[in-house]
C-alpha cells in the first residue's frame, strides 16, 4: 500500500495531477480490490478521453482552419475592393467636376446665343427702319424736286414767249391783282441753288440707304459666323456631356456593385471572426494545450499502470512480479517529458522544488 501511495504521490507531484493525488488519498484507506477497480476504471476513462480529445482536436483544427481561411479570403477581398472603391470614387469625382464645367460652359454659350440673337434682332429692326425712313425721305424730296423742276420749266417757258412776241393765249378771266407789275416768272436765279440742295439731300438719302444696307449685311454675316462658331462649340460640348454622363452612370453602377460586394465580404469577415471567437472557449481557453494534456495523460496512465502492477503482485506469480519490477525500472529511468508552458515555467519549477524539499524533510 505504501509503495502504491508513494508512487501515485510522486507522479501527482511530477505532473501536477489532481487525479493521481485523489487516487493516492483513496489508496491509503480503501481495500486493494476496490483500489484496483478504481485504477482500472481511471485507465479506461483516460483512454476514452484520449480518443475523444483526438476527435475533438481534429474537429477544432478543421473548424479553426476553415474560420482562418474565410477570414483571410474576406480580408484580402475587402482590401482589393477598397482599392476599387477608391479608384471609382476618384473617377466619379472627376466626371462630376467635368460635367459641372461642361454644363456651365453650355449655359454660357446658350446665354451668349440668346443675347446675341436678341441684339441682332434689335439691330436689324433699326437698320430696316433707317432704310425705310431714308427711302421715304428720298421719295418726298424727289416729289418736291419734280414739282420745282416743272415749276421752273413753266416759268422759263412763259418768259421765252413774252420775249418772242408770240400770240398770247386767249385771255383768261381777270384775276385779282397780285401786287406785281407784269407777269410773275418765278425766282429763276435761285433755281440752281434750290435744285442743287434737293439733289444733295437725295444723294445723302441714297448714301444712308447704301451704308445701312452694307452695315446690315456685315452684321448679318458676323452673326452667322458667331452663331456657327458657338453652335459648333455647343455641339462638341453636348457630345462630351453625353459621353461623360454615360461614363458617370457606368462608374456609379460599378461603384454600387463594388459596394455590394464589399458589404457581402464584410459580412463574411464578421462571420469568420464570430466563428473564430465561438471556437475559442472550446479549442483555446482550456488552460492547457492539446499537447500538454496528452503528455499529462500519458504520465498519469503510466503511474496508474505501475500502481496496478504493484497491486497485482499480491497473489500473482513471479512472472507478474518480474513484469512489475521491469515496469518500475522503466518508469524510473524513462526521460522526463517536458511540457511546454508548464515545466519550463521558472515559477512552476521553483514551486515544485519547494514541495519536493518539504516532502524530503
Amino acid at each position: 500500500r505504501e509503495r502504491v501511495v508513494s508512487l501515485l504521490r510522486d507522479g501527482a507531484a511530477r505532473v501536477q495531477s489532481a487525479l493521481l493525488r485523489a487516487v493516492a488519498e483513496e489508496a491509503k484507506e480503501d481495500p486493494f480490490a476496490k483500489v484496483k477497480v478504481m485504477i482500472q476504471e481511471l485507465i479506461e476513462r483516460l483512454l476514452k478521453e484520449a480518443a475523444s480529445e483526438a476527435s475533438h482536436k481534429g474537429w477544432c483544427d478543421q473548424e479553426v482552419a476553415s474560420a482562418e481561411q474565410q477570414r483571410t479570403y474576406a480580408a484580402e477581398a475587402i482590401k482589393e475592393l477598397n482599392g476599387q472603391l477608391a479608384t471609382l470614387e476618384g473617377r466619379q469625382d472627376k466626371l462630376t467636376l467635368f460635367l459641372q464645367d461642361v454644363n456651365r460652359e453650355l449655359l454660357e454659350i446658350n446665354d451668349t446665343l440668346s443675347n446675341s440673337s436678341s441684339l441682332r434682332d434689335q439691330e436689324k429692326a433699326r437698320n430696316n427702319q433707317t432704310i425705310t425712313d431714308a427711302k421715304e425721305g428720298k421719295k418726298a424730296v424727289e416729289q418736291a424736286y419734280t414739282m420745282l423742276q416743272k415749276y421752273y420749266a413753266k416759268a422759263a417757258s412763259d418768259t421765252a414767249l413774252a420775249q418772242t412776241g408770240a400770240d398770247p393765249a386767249p385771255a383768261a378771266p381777270a384775276a385779282p391783282d397780285a401786287g406785281f407789275d407784269g407777269a410773275y416768272q418765278g425766282a429763276q436765279g435761285a433755281q440752281t441753288g434750290v435744285m442743287g440742295m434737293l439733289e444733295l439731300i437725295m444723294a445723302d438719302f441714297d448714301e444712308a440707304v447704301a451704308a445701312t444696307e452694307k452695315a446690315e449685311k456685315q452684321a448679318a454675316q458676323d452673326f452667322i459666323e458667331l452663331e456657327t462658331t458657338l453652335g459648333a462649340s455647343r455641339a462638341e460640348k453636348q457630345v462630351a456631356q453625353e459621353q461623360r454622363q454615360k461614363a458617370l452612370v457606368e462608374a456609379d453602377t460599378e461603384h454600387d456593385a463594388a459596394w455590394t460586394k464589399f458589404d457581402a465580404e464584410q459580412k463574411k469577415l464578421d462571420g469568420a471572426l464570430t466563428q473564430y471567437l465561438a471556437l475559442k472557449p472550446a479549442c483555446f481557453d482550456s488552460g492547457m494545450s492539446a499537447e500538454e494534456r496528452r503528455l499529462q495523460r500519458e504520465e498519469e496512465m503510466d503511474a496508474l499502470k505501475q500502481a496496478l502492477c504493484i497491486l497485482d503482485q499480491h497473489g500473482a506469480s513471479g512472472g507478474s512480479a518480474e513484469c512489475c519490477a521491469a515496469a518500475a525500472v522503466q518508469l524510473r529511468t524513462q526521460p522526463r517529458r517536458i511540457r511546454p508552458g508548464i515545466d519550463e515555467d521558472p515559477a512552476r519549477l521553483r514551486a515544485r522544488g519547494k514541495r519536493t524539499r518539504v516532502r524530503a524533510r
